[in-house]
């Protein structure tokens, strides 16, 4: 990846590995450079795929801008793990991008952008497009994000859309399964 992973020079992701190796830094600033083929991850970690960013402990508390370009085809299958989507947990924030035709798996807390929006911002996730399949073999599902978790403004959640089919036990939402002390705009 380029860039040195400040506000003023983000580290910029141009393939589906530069989008894992996020995880190696959860405190920095991502921006994508063009569309992501994420085909490739069904091949990954003897057929679980890519591994979310970021979980209960340590969070993605980095920023993420997508500048309007699609993650296609990400694949996540983990039935018996929390926290699934392209981000485990996120506590920081994810903006302009759109996942297209993923396939996302995980037992609770799942959605594509994020398993967990922990402790929300003004506009943490602004600009979100979902399309394709989520699903959790356990609660908190949601096109989006699974579960918002303490919730203290109404505008975390900011001009975001799901067409994917999504599918859980309970706590399944459209765009959040659950919000926990708060409302979605």
């Amino acid at each position: 990846m380029t860039g040195s992973g400040t506000e003023a020079d983000p580290y910029v992701i141009t393939t589906v590995a530069d989008l894992q190796d996020m995880q190696n830094d959860l405190a920095a600033y991502y921006e994508l450079g063009q569309d992501i083929d994420a085909s490739a991850t069904t091949g990954w970690n003897a057929g679980a795929g890519f591994v979310p960013v970021g979980d209960w402990l340590t969070p993605f508390a980095g920023h993420f801008n997508g500048k309007r370009y699609t993650i296609r085809s990400l694949y996540i299958n983990r039935p018996t793990t929390d926290y699934v989507g392209l981000f485990g947990r996120l506590t920081g924030s994810a903006l302009n991008v759109n996942i297209e035709g993923c396939d996302i798996t995980g037992q609770q807390y799942v959605g594509a952008l994020a398993g967990m929006l922990s402790q929300p911002t003004n506009y943490a996730v602004q600009n979100v497009t979902v399309s394709g399949t989520i699903t959790a073999t356990g609660s908190y599902c949601g096109g989006i994000i699974g579960d918002v978790y303490e919730a203290i403004t109404t505008d975390f959640l900011v001009n975001c859309s799901n067409s994917a089919d999504v599918t859980g036990v309970n706590y399944v939402g459209g765009i959040a399964g659950n919000v926990r002390l708060g409302t979605t705009d």
